[in-house]
Formats: structure tokens, C-alpha cells, sequence
């Protein structure tokens, strides 16, 4: 197998923002508590791409897990950014594909562990990001 170099590359992703609330009016019983996302917690997420410098293109992904309402134990806002290098031989669709479908799994990986590490540290068991597929959903095929 022929392994090289991609022509798309990254910078070292920077946490911008974090915020962690416990939600003190949520209750649960012990056995739904020792259970890992077993409990129902929406999550949202949104990407911004930034105007491209030349062939740096900043991508931001923010995450949001759980509301802040008695329904959830917790809410986790989450927001990290990367400048993406991408080299001039790469086509334009290309390049939309990689900034919003690729660019932000890649910021979701490195939010995956934040997420991790404060719900361990917290009265609730440690919540595990699920996967997600950024990919555009094709209403066509309903």
C-alpha cells in the first residue's frame, strides 16, 4: 500500500469555549445512574467555516450536550477551532466537502475527550459523545 502525505492538513486545535452545568432538580434512580448514557441527552451541533486566508480555511465546531432544565443531569457547551491548510491542487468541491463534512469530525474528536474528562469528574457517570455523521442528509431518498 502507497501511503502519502494528504493535501489537506491541520493546525493544532484550540478549546475556545467550555461550559458545564449540573442540573440540581434532576433526579434519577441508582440503577439508570450506573448505566453510561443511558439516559436520553440531546445533542446539537453547529459548524462554522470561516472566510479562507490564502489556503488557511478556520473551522469551528460547537457542541451542546443536555439542556438546562430538571429533565437532564447536566448541560455541556463545547466549542473548539482549527485552521485547516489546504493545498491549491485541491478542487473546489473538494474542498466543501472536506470543510463541511471532514474539518468537523476531526474538531469532534478532540471534543469527545473534554466531554469525557468533566462528566467523570462530576456526580454523574462519565457521558461517551456518540459518533455522528456529518455528512449532508439527502431528503431525496425518503
Amino acid at each position: 500500500m502507497d501511503i502519502r502525505l494528504s493535501p489537506i492538513q491541520f493546525g493544532r486545535p484550540v478549546l475556545q469555549q467550555c461550559d458545564f452545568k449540573i442540573n440540581s432538580d434532576f433526579s434519577v434512580s441508582n440503577d439508570e445512574l450506573g448505566k453510561p448514557n443511558r439516559i436520553s441527552m440531546p445533542i446539537h451541533t453547529e459548524v462554522n467555516a470561516g472566510e479562507a486566508m490564502g489556503n488557511e480555511y478556520p473551522v469551528s465546531l460547537d457542541v451542546q450536550v443536555g439542556k438546562e432544565d430538571s429533565a437532564h443531569p447536566f448541560f455541556i457547551s463545547v466549542s473548539m477551532a482549527a485552521i485547516f491548510y489546504i493545498n491549491k491542487e485541491v478542487s473546489d468541491e473538494q474542498k466543501k466537502q472536506f470543510l463541511s463534512v471532514n474539518a468537523p469530525a476531526v474538531l469532534y474528536s478532540y471534543i469527545r475527550p473534554v466531554i469525557a474528562s468533566l462528566t467523570s469528574q462530576s456526580a454523574y457517570p462519565q457521558y461517551n459523545l456518540p459518533f455522528m455523521d456529518f455528512t449532508p442528509k439527502d431528503d431525496s431518498k425518503k
